[in-house]
């Protein structure tokens, strides 16, 4: 009699733990379910090359009632072109390469009443195609003219030796930055001209 009141007492404290042990899962569950969805991605924190497949996980699986994501690259909506396996989104430049540069990838939760909410943002780093963080070229060209057309002077003695003229000037501005994880390179040059050489840069102290 004794064993059997222990093989009892034993049978049902077993139940009481399974018990507990299935509360705590759902309570868990459900607390996960109610959660705001969160998201991570693979590329966050680091330089990534143009033809690199870019991967972004959910924190939990979405409810037809929580609404839809949508993914966007600064003000381009990109959601179509990324595949979806359960709570991980891919996306795969195989005809389009990744834009060098930075750029925002900005996650929103877009509910069944199309109110959008937004839920990540990650800073997409796309080296060049040559391999650096930055490589920028940037010309400037600037064009002047000043004249006279007509000059009615009287006396003549105060006639200018220019009665009538069109003068140009032109300046052309080049810089270029190329920059790497070990070093940065930065150069800039400047051609001025003019038409007039009474006008050119140091002509007094060159002639």
């Amino acid at each position: 009699m004794v064993c059997r009141y222990r093989c009892c007492a034993l049978a049902l404290v077993g139940s009481l733990l399974r018990a507990t042990e299935s509360e705590a899962q759902n309570s868990s569950q459900a607390r996960q379910n109610l959660a705001e969805p969160t998201a991570t991605a693979d590329f966050a924190g680091r330089w990534v090359e143009q033809r690199d497949v870019l991967s972004i996980r959910l924190g939990r699986y979405l409810k037809p009632e929580d609404g839809q994501i949508a993914i966007l690259f600064g003000q381009t909506g990109m959601t179509s072109l990324f595949s979806r396996r359960h709570v991980t989104f891919t996306y795969r430049p195989d005809i389009f390469p990744l834009p060098a540069g930075e750029t925002d990838v900005i996650l929103y939760l877009v509910s069944i009443d199309n109110a959008w909410q937004e839920i990540a943002r990650f800073a997409l780093k796309v080296l060049t195609g040559a391999g650096f963080e930055k490589f920028s070229l940037t010309p400037t060209l600037d064009l002047n003219n000043k004249g006279q057309i007509a000059e009615d002077s009287k006396p003549e003695i105060n006639k200018s030796p220019r009665p009538t003229y069109q003068d140009y000037s032109g300046q052309f501005n080049f810089s270029g930055e190329l920059s790497s994880n070990d070093f940065a390179i930065s150069t800039q040059f400047n051609i001025l001209g003019v038409s007039y050489r009474n006008e050119a840069v140091r002509y007094g102290d060159i002639c």
